[in-house]
């Protein structure tokens, strides 16, 4: 009989064949010898004639679709915002090498914003927010330390709006570390904000990447805070973001940051800004370095759950790092709609009261969707821009996982809605090993991972994001 077949990726991961089933975000290994030869053949040239025992191991591979889908796939029409980036300031004391902020941001008319643009931002996000309880908030800059009374005010203004509202706020503050001082700690921790800290690794790394406007190093500065403060003792969960440039090595950059005692640390591979990187496969942006990287983390977790080490498993914590992310989504059959959530779930607020695709889009007018004080943002290419909707995308074995950047599609390829071929590249193949990954957890492995909490219970809906 002929019959159409689910979209599939099939490929090889330590002389193994293993099977990504696009549609249900499922991956398994092939053992059979005869199933894998049709699906090479087939390729995808879905549409087949097969066998009737070869049918049902298809069937059980869910490869054929078939009624009462016992998946659940939400994917809202109205599409509301639930997360704003407010920049509370273009001013900044660093002048990172890589930053996708320049001096011309001085010369717009509000360079800081003020408690009323703060409040009535926030007001406009409880309005966008429908039916979504749980709202979050980000500080962002510059450095938004320099504008801290704004944030003190937003924070509280947004704790009397729960009790109006019923919504609940998260906030996270992204700083550089080299302002903090006591009362920021004490306000962090008492408003249960999350903090992340811009450190890009040691001494050499960071003085070279992240130095101070007057061109002198930020390290001294930054690590006499963290311990002096003692940040981590008061905060210990406070994040550490690495940018990774060049042939930096990113696990020489983990052991400096750990070193100093963090334990969340995430480490990105350097976005392309106005100034750099002006081509694909730059040595500036070695994808090969940061890939190794990932691969080395996934075997170090997975070797943390097969010895059920917990110490090992918190320094290869699925959530630092794409491959564990990826692994996450194939274990619950999470499916993303859309490579990038600006516009759609997110978007950033400027000292004027404009809104933004994201913060990075700050000052470009064309990718600015209104203000504060429209009801109704220019936003619709955004929330109909799914991976499906662009050919590109939507042949690729990877879209639900990707994690696509609007303003790096624009630098590179003159259009937000270009993927950039590097990034293609490096999503495919850390796609393959987080699938690789999931093959090698036992169903024991998984009840471990549940029970000690390392990992969250399973989702009530795929589409989370």
């Amino acid at each position: 009989m002929t019959i159409q077949l689910n979209p599939y990726h099939l490929f090889q991961h330590d002389g193994r064949h293993v099977l990504i089933n696009i549609d249900k975000m499922s991956a398994c290994h092939i053992e059979d010898n005869a199933i894998t030869s049709m699906l090479q053949d087939l390729r995808r040239h879905y549409s087949t004639r097969v066998e009737n025992i070869m049918e049902q191991r298809l069937k059980q591979l869910n490869l054929i679709p078939y009624q009462g889908n016992p998946y659940i796939e939400r994917r809202q029409a109205d599409s509301p915002i639930g997360h704003v980036v407010l920049v509370v300031t273009h001013d900044c004391n660093m002048k990172c090498t890589y930053c996708c902020m320049d001096d011309s941001y001085k010369n717009i008319a509000n360079v800081s914003m003020n408690s009323d643009t703060a409040f009535n931002s926030i007001d406009w996000l409880i309005e966008q927010s429908g039916d979504l309880e749980i709202l979050s908030i980000g500080f962002f800059g510059g450095e938004p330390f320099l504008n801290f009374p704004v944030i003190k005010e937003a924070v509280l203004y947004a704790r009397t709006r729960e009790k109006q509202t019923g919504k609940k706020f998260g906030f996270r503050i992204v700083t550089n570390g080299s302002l903090l001082n006591s009362d920021h700690i004490a306000f962090i921790k008492k408003y249960e904000i999350g903090l992340t800290v811009s450190l890009d690794g040691s001494k050499k790394v960071q003085d070279t990447q992240r130095p101070f406007r007057n061109g002198k190093g930020s390290y001294d500065v930054v690590i006499d805070k963290i311990r002096n403060l003692t940040l981590l003792s008061a905060l210990p969960n406070t994040r550490v973001r690495a940018t990774l440039t060049g042939a930096n090595n990113p696990v020489a950059v983990e052991s400096s940051l750990r070193e100093i005692g963090f334990k969340d640390v995430v480490i990105r591979i350097v976005s392309p800004n106005n100034k750099a990187i002006p081509c694909q496969g730059c040595s500036y942006r070695d994808y090969s370095v940061i890939q190794d990287y990932e691969v080395l983390k996934a075997r170090r977790l997975l070797e943390a759950v097969k010895e059920r080490n917990l110490s090992g498993f918190h320094k290869a914590n699925p959530k630092e790092f794409l491959v564990g992310l990826f692994a996450l989504q194939f274990l619950y059959n999470i499916k993303k709609y859309y490579p990038c959530g600006a516009g759609k779930y997110h978007v950033a607020i400027s000292p004027s009261d404009d809104v933004y695709l994201c913060h990075r889009f700050m000052g470009n007018e064309e990718y600015k969707l209104g203000t504060i004080f429209n009801s109704e943002l220019d936003r619709a290419v955004y929330v109909s821009a799914t991976v499906d909707s662009n050919a590109k995308c939507s042949q690729c074995f990877a879209k639900h996982l990707c994690c696509g950047c609007y303003h790096e599609n624009l630098i590179m390829n003159e259009s937000i809605f270009e993927p950039v071929e590097d990034t293609c590249t490096y999503i495919r193949s850390l796609a393959e090993h987080a699938a690789s990954f999931c093959c090698d957890l036992q169903e024991e492995d998984k009840d471990f991972l549940l029970r000690e909490g390392l990992i969250p219970k399973p989702p009530r809906y795929i589409d989370l994001f």
